[in-house]
């Protein structure tokens, strides 16, 4: 999301982007500069021009009012990757100390929880787009060769990322292919 058309790594040359951590790395590889921003100062920087783009969910976007301050919305399509912001962290061996029953409730409400979760926000970011667009705002859904283009772009940072795995003695590649995989089965 920003104030200009971006539709392909090339586009991101020179500019100011919101992304922290793995994200970082990949905008710096294509040439974008990648700034941390608080959550609370997105609307603000972006008024400002402080920061040319802020790459969130289109629900998230719609919570915080930043299409008020940014008119162009850029979709991803196909097999492009998201998450539903909802972890559930416990120590292993502590987990495997419950009863199995207590471990079946944990794990079928994790299920249930993610896919609650993932519905809302489908429905949201459905809404949302929507809204967007009855505001004037433009919305775009990048093209199948357009997608191709950015996972040919994220291919180095994914190589880097599987060293590092592989260098600490973790099955990156592994990992690696097992994500391709699971993002091609679920993308049908």
């Amino acid at each position: 999301m920003g104030r200009e058309i971006r539709r392909v790594p090339a586009d991101f040359k020179g500019i100011k982007v919101f992304a922290t951590g793995f994200m970082a790395d990949f905008f710096k590889s294509i040439g974008a500069s990648p700034l941390r921003i608080d959550a609370p100062d997105w609307y603000s920087s972006m008024d400002r021009g402080m920061i040319d783009v802020l790459p969130l969910g289109s629900f998230i976007v719609s919570m915080w009012k930043l299409h008020e301050v940014a008119k162009v919305h850029v979709i991803p399509t196909g097999d492009a990757i998201s998450w539903t912001c909802l972890s559930y962290i416990m120590n292993r061996k502590k987990f495997e100390q419950f009863p199995p029953e207590v471990q079946k409730v944990i794990k079928d409400n994790v299920r249930w929880a993610s896919t609650e979760i993932t519905e809302i926000d489908e429905g949201n970011r459905i809404r949302s787009e929507k809204m967007f667009e009855e505001k004037g705002n433009k919305v775009i859904r990048l093209t199948p060769e357009e997608m191709k283009l950015w996972r040919d772009a994220a291919l180095p940072t994914h190589e880097k990322w599987v060293k590092e795995m592989t260098d600490k003695g973790l099955p990156g590649r592994k990992v690696y292919e097992e994500t391709k995989k699971l993002i091609k089965k679920y993308s049908e």
